[in-house]
């Protein structure tokens, strides 16, 4: 079974939050963490200042004899004494940097020991980031110096892959469709949805549909002669970023089935009711249709991720790391 691990981010966390949810067909596990490093460990990530130099502190520069003229005997015992302080300062600073290096490599050892309860298989082990996280999980950072060299899973890349589209699919509720973009998968997703489908547009990039127009046209008939529902197929001009000039007039509530990879798609004119299914889970593409706010409901793996709760039914937390019974 796979397991996706999902990283995303929630205020106010002294510690990751992780919850194991099991799905019918993988099991999902949140993690969520504070984008705060301060709040992984007990004491707080010292910032060291800069050393001054000499002539900040005394407020001139000493040379040649400057160092033996008793005018300015004062000035040297303040930099004597200034000195000193210094070296205390930089004598704490390494045991507060000490400390907190040490709390942070036990905070990190704690929550990747505990995900090995569930990580049994690295080899089906994926992980998906929220783009805030992933820039403090592998940042420059001491959260990313730490968590770097204990992390092995690799990142989730296949959304648009047949068995991940079929989670999606469900949620295409509507009676019209609208395919945006190329994918594999995408004659079994005809088939699975023909069933429900009043109608079918295909928008692909010219050049995609002159490089596979044979493939296009036997798939096209095949479907009229099972389904008896004609596939219309068009085309845009400038590779992905054709899509950007589209305008999907629908007065009808529509399913968008979104292979395209583009972000900017204009969803302006789609009548109320419609469902937009982004297939490769952009985070980018989710912001702007919530900054939009529009009347067409976004999903996509991702969000739907995000938004999952735990049940009662569902498997306990990694804090009890046992099952419901």
């Amino acid at each position: 079974m796979d397991t996706i691990l999902y990283f995303y981010s929630k205020r106010g966390l002294k510690e990751p939050l992780v919850e194991a949810i099991g799905q019918k067909s993988f099991l999902l596990i949140k993690i969520g963490i504070s984008l705060d490093t301060r709040h992984w460990c007990e004491i707080t990530s010292p910032e060291k200042k800069a050393k001054p130099d000499m002539e900040e502190i005394i407020g001139r520069s000493l040379s040649g004899w400057d160092w033996i003229n008793p005018v300015y005997v004062r000035e040297r015992l303040r930099y004597r004494r200034w000195k000193k302080d210094w070296q205390e300062y930089e004598r704490y600073m390494n045991s507060l940097t000490l400390r907190f290096g040490t709390q942070l490599d036990n905070a990190i050892d704690n929550l990747t020991g505990s995900l090995q309860t569930w990580m049994t298989d690295s080899s089906d082990c994926y992980c998906v980031y929220d783009k805030s996280v992933k820039d403090v999980l592998f940042g420059e950072n001491e959260i990313g110096k730490a968590f770097r060299p204990r992390w092995k899973p690799e990142e989730f890349t296949a959304y648009a892959r047949m068995p991940w589209v079929k989670q999606l699919l469900p949620f295409a509720t509507c009676h019209h469709f609208i395919i945006l973009g190329a994918a594999s998968c995408i004659p079994e997703v005809l088939t699975l949805c023909a069933d429900r489908m009043k109608s079918l547009r295909w928008i692909l990039e010219e050049a995609y549909a002159q490089a596979h127009s044979g493939e296009l046209e036997d798939l096209a008939e095949d479907f009229y002669q099972e389904y008896g529902l004609a596939i219309s197929m068009e085309y845009v001009q400038g590779g992905k970023g054709g899509f950007r000039k589209l305008y999907l007039d629908c007065r009808e509530p529509v399913n968008i089935l979104d292979f395209s990879g583009e972000d900017k798609i204009p969803a302006i004119a789609l009548a109320k009711g419609s469902r937009w299914l982004d297939m490769h889970s952009s985070e980018e593409k989710c912001r702007r249709f919530t900054q939009r706010g529009t009347e067409t409901e976004y999903l996509s793996l991702r969000k739907i991720w995000r938004e999952t709760q735990k049940n009662n039914n569902y498997l306990d937390t990694m804090h009890k790391d046992e099952y419901n019974t």
